[in-house]
């Protein structure tokens, strides 16, 4: 695992929820619970897979902790992992808002040896245009 010059990182949380299910929780929060998720400021894409949903936050360490502890509180089950060198590796990509996030997030983490490990992985062809960007600046 390589650990970024600054702290960020992405993570994705698995859950046995369906939407309904999730926003039924929400709706349930009470406003102490809300003003704690929101001092969070998340970067944060839900999406449904298989009718469960899956959410992907950018956060520091620090914060998946708490957002950890949160969901334990609430008696959910869910799965979690860091999947940063996966964005990092071209492995999931994302469209619209979320993307460009995830494009800045990869500019502020990509280094050289990001780079090599990628290539000798994946070969040559599975240069990204950031990563191709990245070695002409570099």
């Amino acid at each position: 695992m390589y650990y970024y010059f600054n702290t960020m990182y992405i993570y994705k949380i698995n859950t046995s929820l369906t939407k309904e299910q999730s926003e039924k929780i929400f709706d349930e929060l009470t406003p102490k619970e809300i003003r704690e998720l929101n001092s969070y400021k998340l970067l944060a894409k839900d999406i449904e897979v298989d009718h469960k949903m899956i959410s992907y936050i950018i956060t520091d360490r620090s914060t998946i902790v708490r957002i950890l502890l949160f969901l334990r509180r609430k008696n959910l089950k869910f799965f979690f992992e860091d999947v940063s060198e996966d964005i990092l590796f071209g492995k999931t990509t994302f469209d619209g808002e979320f993307g460009e996030k995830i494009k800045i997030f990869i500019k502020n983490n990509l280094n050289i040896d990001n780079i090599l490990d990628k290539i000798s992985k994946f070969g040559i062809n599975s240069l990204s245009k950031l990563d191709k960007e990245f070695l002409n600046i570099n």
